[in-house]
């Protein structure tokens, strides 16, 4: 499982995780998106997904082929949405049947909401923008990441062209920036930047497909 992190809101987590299982599904792969956000979900709505509760079903032992609805925004990608945020941790340990990879739409901050997919993760993609608190948020949630076992594999920078730090955490991995366009889900250039992470994280790559 890969938990797609960052210590500040509206970095662009739940767009990046969606994001990523659009070129996953378009690689031949059956991404699964969890929206473990329940304080402030937002998944359901970026990915075309009506109900909430998704995370209460798995906890009560639903099938996750069952509970998973597929996003209507981006086809063929399955969405579990968000519910009570203590049984994320129940529902999260259920997740080992799906097929396909699975990525944590993490909450912000790091606190113990924030610290539950991460410890459920076997690894972390950071996502961040360019100002200088996000980039100092990020940073503490890197550290996390690795004492709770889900180390930083790559950092995804949105830029805002207002500030330009310095002080960028160094994961090994993907390191990209990523530009703040309108409609990320359509644009070409965000779309490359999340081939490209995918290319390097899940070892998937068009050509795989005979494409």
């Amino acid at each position: 499982m890969l938990a797609i992190a960052g210590g500040k809101g509206g970095s662009g987590k739940t767009t990046t995780a969606l994001g990523l299982a659009a070129i996953l599904q378009d690689r031949g792969r059956a991404p699964l998106v969890v929206d473990c956000d329940c304080d402030m979900p937002d998944l359901h709505h970026q990915a075309g997904v009506d109900s909430l509760g998704g995370i209460d079903e798995l906890a009560d032992g639903a099938p996750v082929e069952l509970v998973a609805a597929e996003s209507t925004a981006v086809p063929g990608v399955r969405i579990v949405t968000a519910g009570s945020r203590d049984r994320v941790d129940s529902a999260l340990s259920h997740l080992g049947t799906w097929h396909g990879p699975v990525l944590l739409d993490s909450p912000p901050g790091m606190g113990p909401d924030a610290a539950r997919p991460l410890r459920h993760a076997d690894r972390s993609l950071l996502v961040s923008s360019d100002r200088h608190q996000s980039v100092a948020d990020t940073r503490t949630t890197a550290q996390s990441a690795r004492e709770l076992d889900a180390p930083p594999v790559g950092l995804l920078v949105r830029q805002t062209g207002i500030e330009s730090p310095s002080n960028w955490p160094a994961p090994d991995g993907v390191r990209k920036r990523v530009p703040t366009v309108p409609e990320p889900l359509a644009n070409p250039a965000v779309r490359k930047v999340w081939a490209e992470t995918v290319a390097v994280l899940f070892g998937t790559h068009r050509a795989a497909r005979g494409a």
